[in-house]
């Protein structure tokens, strides 16, 4: 690791923990803020592992203790009992298996309970967060202005890799790790297109289109929420900055997952008795049609359809049958299935000590925890989405219910993509999953509190980068 980069990594931390530690909800808009430069901290502290546990050990674990020690009346939380007992009975059966498994190396099992277990806390702190409508249009004000720093740097880095050099374009940002993080400039031929492997500011390109495609859902809540027109603007310009990224990314399932994300908010929309945006569906339309002209449109198609029906048969089926066969009732243990566990092992005995890698996450979960683990997980993710939609009609302002219409179409995206890969286990929805998911517990509360709003607003500082509301600064009231 490079002197200076410890050096203001020592500096960021403690910068960090001052502030979280004045008032945690600091920490929720230095979250959105590192973001978009993780794999940009991993490649600067590499060959150390500590790039990847920089977020959790500087926002994550302050924001907790921060939380637990200086909330006020003010910040209350609303997580349902449907949600709130499989949420219990999985981290139960993460600490039971922990405790019982029998290894060599128990650091294997207390990585895996880190990873099954650390973020879904932030759905307490996602509903408290939230008090008025100024917190929801600031949150969601940093979150669309920080994308910027991502989206643009991969159009460029995709731009550069078709007019340049592919290799020269992602090294000029990262130097030796670009081949780590393009998993070796890996470039697939499908037709007359080829698709580059681009990462931007991420570690991995599935960690970038994961970002790309998360960040359609609070771009649709700010266009459909915040009260000032430019903001809307401001929206709608990123919203098809956000689409065309995705397209050029790299990643086959965008072509898949993107019309599949717009046709569930539809869906949504019309169920809870609205209508489809028109200028949204024009922006969609407009953003594909241009990302379309570079590809080879017919051998693309039929690509994505051989590469669904294969998902389908050897990944969401053959997934879990496999870790049924494998795993029995009680499942092999935690950890063993969980990529991060291989930092805490020697890179010899990977091999034999990894019961095998699925790219399920409830195949994940019935390989690690068995069939009680299984039906926790499986019970976590429907209560949430269930809760949801049972909670849509009761917000009665449009905007911030279109606003739940964008959280639960988000949480039933994750439900969906962890059929055939692990998102609830990498960046950015590991931890925005939970985050959003204690948003969408709060919003039927916002609209009929104006005392509080009132109150909230005379002890609050303007956030000179997205205006409204933010999280205070180094002298503020708390509450």
């Amino acid at each position: 690791m490079d002197t200076l980069a410890a050096i203001v990594l020592i500096i960021a931390a403690v910068a960090g923990w001052t502030l979280i530690m004045r008032n945690w909800r600091t920490a929720i808009y230095m979250l959105f803020c590192f973001t978009p430069i993780t794999g940009l901290v991993v490649a600067a502290l590499q060959p150390s592992p500590l790039g990847n546990l920089a977020r959790d050990a500087m926002i994550i674990v302050p924001l907790y203790i921060s939380y637990f020690l200086t909330r006020r009346s003010t910040d209350r939380a609303v997580v349902p009992i449907a949600v709130t007992v499989p949420a219990l009975a999985l981290a139960l059966i993460v600490f039971i298996q922990v405790a019982a498994q029998n290894t060599d190396n128990p650091a294997v099992g207390l990585v895996g309970a880190k990873v099954w277990l650390m973020y879904i806390p932030l759905m307490i702190i996602g509903s408290a967060f939230l008090r008025t409508r100024d917190d929801l249009e600031s949150m969601l004000r940093t979150i669309v202005v920080t994308s910027w720093l991502p989206l643009t740097v991969g159009i460029l880095m995709w731009g550069g890799a078709i007019a340049y050099d592919y290799q020269k374009s992602v090294e000029f940002l990262y130097g030796e790790y670009a081949r780590n993080a393009t998993q070796g400039f890996v470039a697939m031929k499908v037709g007359t297109t080829t698709l580059y492997r681009i990462p931007s500011t991420f570690q991995f390109v599935s960690q970038y289109a994961a970002f790309c495609q998360f960040m359609i859902f609070p771009i649709i809540m700010l266009v459909r929420s915040d009260r000032s027109k430019k903001w809307r603007t401001f929206g709608y310009v990123t919203l098809m900055l956000a689409i065309l990224a995705a397209l050029t990314c790299g990643s086959r399932g965008a072509f898949l997952f993107l019309p599949f994300i717009f046709i569930m908010l539809a869906v949504l929309r019309i169920g809870v008795r609205g209508t489809p945006s028109l200028a949204t569906a024009l922006i969609v339309i407009f953003a594909i049609g241009v990302g379309a002209l570079y590809f080879d449109q017919s051998a693309l198609f039929d690509h994505v359809a051989e590469l669904s029906e294969s998902y389908g048969e050897g990944i969401v089926i053959g997934g879990i049958g496999y870790a049924m066969e494998t795993a029995g009732l009680w499942g092999v243990g935690v950890g063993t299935s969980t990529i991060a566990a291989r930092y805490v092992i020697d890179a010899s005995q990977i091999n034999a000590f990894f019961s095998g890698t699925i790219e399920n996450y409830y195949a994940k979960a019935w390989m690690e925890l068995g069939a009680l683990g299984f039906a926790a997980v499986v019970l976590l993710l429907a209560s949430i989405i269930v809760t949801g939609l049972l909670r849509l009609p009761r917000i009665r302002d449009s905007q911030l219910r279109d606003c739940g219409i964008a959280v639960v179409a988000m949480v039933s995206f994750v439900a969906f993509i962890s059929t055939r890969g692990w998102a609830l286990d990498q960046d950015p929805f590991a931890y925005y999953y939970y985050l959003f998911a204690g948003f969408l517990f709060k919003l039927p509360y916002l609209a009929s509190q104006p005392a509080l709003n009132r109150s909230v607003q005379q002890n609050t500082l303007r956030n000179p980068l997205v205006g409204g509301v933010r999280a205070p600064g180094l002298r503020m009231n708390r509450f």
